[in-house]
């Protein structure tokens, strides 16, 4: 675990330091200085990207670590690896261009009511997918030299900065709203050209193309892969944003502005997952070909456990200051609008809080002989939430689509649980899961109630601050996860012998 933990604290520092930009641009950028059908435009257009992003990988994404230790010769260029990963998506965003061309206005306003918005710029989509695919392509290939930590930078922080810095030139007037738009996909592909000067730095940039090695049993391998990866990958980039999407589609592109408030918030909580599942894939893969059971059990109830713990802190944490929150987004007519969405931040957190605490599920069926499964449980959970969208949104408006998010991941993770559990004989929940759960809802309740009557900034600061060091206390000295008590220990030392 030490490898994952180094990497996976620093992809966490650099992600969390993303969201502090986030929640600046969220609260005071985008809500005050775009209509929330501009907003709500952005949104639905990055969704679209995400969404269609696996239509274009071809598979690419799922096969890009398993393959390498193929192809992993530095004398040869690792044979032409990256240069056929890059080629890939190129192919699959010209077939999409192609369709696109071919649709009166574009291919997303199939999806929408029509909308000079829409009519406008959903065609921006294409671009923004190619270079978006290519990040994507060389973040996975970089992962093969466990980097995930400055690949975050490129792909979080400089979205973070730079489309922010694209809408305020905006409101300025120093751009128009087409000019802000067009810099948006054009950051992408400074994003890719940052991913490719880091590869050139680690010294394994080969782009010479060599095709000897695509060939026989292995091409063979690579392509079945690489054909359940499109669906595997096409679930998983379906269920985070089919919501967003789907919500700009049936009840307008304002409510997917409201939506996005509580969507960001609550995409907070599950930063450790996502970081330790970037960098997870080569240790289970190894463990797997050893038949390190022992190895593959105790990595199944550490994930679960340690993003138990941290995800519960989080949706805890926010949603005690969820008031006060809402309460620092700027006076104007779009504020009232924004306030509706928030009782989808405590649904969509708990549909975070539930993926977290299941642990590495995915993963280990992902990089194990039973692959194909998890592909089709997420094709299923694509489906189920592409069903439940439909029929709750209609009802519950954004709050239906956080519900159906919801549902969705318990199905999803319910499935895969029995499936290790009776396949495979591994269960990530120990006696201490539910001791976590009942000791964080009980502080949460002893600091709701402190009675607080100060500027929302403060408010924020002393609850937050309150109940992350009872938290902390309780987890540390109550020993609930042994890797974060030993964490606390060094960090605590360390203090210690600064003060001596």
């Amino acid at each position: 675990m030490g490898i994952i933990q180094r990497q996976g604290i620093k992809q966490s520092l650099v992600t969390y330091l993303g969201v502090v930009f986030g929640a600046i641009n969220v609260l005071f950028i985008y809500t005050s200085f775009l209509s929330t059908d501009q907003y709500g435009l952005i949104q639905v257009l990055t969704s679209a990207t995400k969404i269609a992003l696996p239509f274009v990988l071809l598979g690419t994404q799922s096969m890009i670590v398993r393959f390498f230790p193929h192809f992993k010769d530095t004398s040869r260029g690792h044979n032409g690896y990256l240069f056929f990963l890059l080629l890939i998506p190129t192919l699959g965003v010209s077939i999409l261009a192609l369709f696109d061309w071919l649709v009166e206005d574009n291919l997303i306003s199939l999806f929408f009511e029509p909308t000079p918005l829409i009519e406008t710029y959903g065609s921006y989509v294409i671009p923004w997918l190619l270079f978006l695919a290519w990040s994507q392509v060389m973040t996975r290939y970089e992962m093969n030299f466990h980097r995930i930590a400055v690949p975050a930078v490129f792909n979080d922080l400089f979205v973070k900065i730079g489309v922010p810095a694209c809408v305020v030139l905006y409101f300025a007037d120093l751009l128009s709203f087409q000019q802000a738009v067009l810099g948006i996909v054009l950051l992408h592909l400074l994003i890719f050209i940052a991913h490719i000067l880091y590869t050139k730095g680690l010294g394994e940039l080969y782009l010479r193309p060599r095709f000897d090695r695509f060939r026989g049993k292995l091409l063979k391998d690579m392509g079945v892969f690489a054909g359940f990866g499109i669906l595997g990958n096409l679930g998983s980039a379906i269920v985070p944003h089919i919501d967003t999407f789907m919500v700009g589609s049936l009840i307008g592109l304002s409510s997917a502005a409201i939506y996005t408030i509580p969507n960001f918030v609550t995409n907070v909580i599950d930063v450790p997952r996502r970081a330790l599942a970037s960098i997870s894939g080569p240790i289970i893969t190894k463990a797997w070909e050893e038949n390190d059971r022992q190895e593959l059990s105790k990595l199944y109830k550490q994930s679960s456990i340690n993003q138990f713990i941290v995800g519960l802190f989080m949706l805890l944490a926010l949603w005690l200051s969820i008031d006060d929150l809402y309460a620092l987004i700027p006076e104007g007519d779009n504020k009232a609008i924004y306030l509706s969405g928030k009782y989808v931040v405590l649904i969509l957190g708990s549909s975070k809080v539930l993926d977290m605490m299941t642990g590495i599920n995915s993963e280990l069926i992902m990089y194990s002989r039973h692959f194909r499964v998890n592909f089709y449980a997420i094709i299923v959970l694509a489906g189920i939430s592409v069903f439940l969208n439909f029929v709750l949104i209609p009802i519950y408006g954004i709050n239906g689509a956080a519900l159906a998010t919801l549902i969705s991941f318990a199905i999803f993770n319910l499935v895969k649980y029995l499936f290790l559990y009776f396949r495979e004989g591994l269960q990530p929940f120990t006696v201490k899961t539910p001791l976590v759960g009942l000791l964080g809802i009980g502080l949460y309740f002893l600091v709701r109630f402190i009675p607080i009557d100060l500027h929302p900034f403060l408010s924020i600061f002393f609850r937050s601050a309150v109940f992350t060091g009872l938290y902390i206390l309780v987890i540390w000295k109550g020993n609930l996860s042994p890797e974060l008590s030993a964490l606390a220990d060094e960090y605590w030392n360390k203090i210690r012998n600064f003060r001596k």
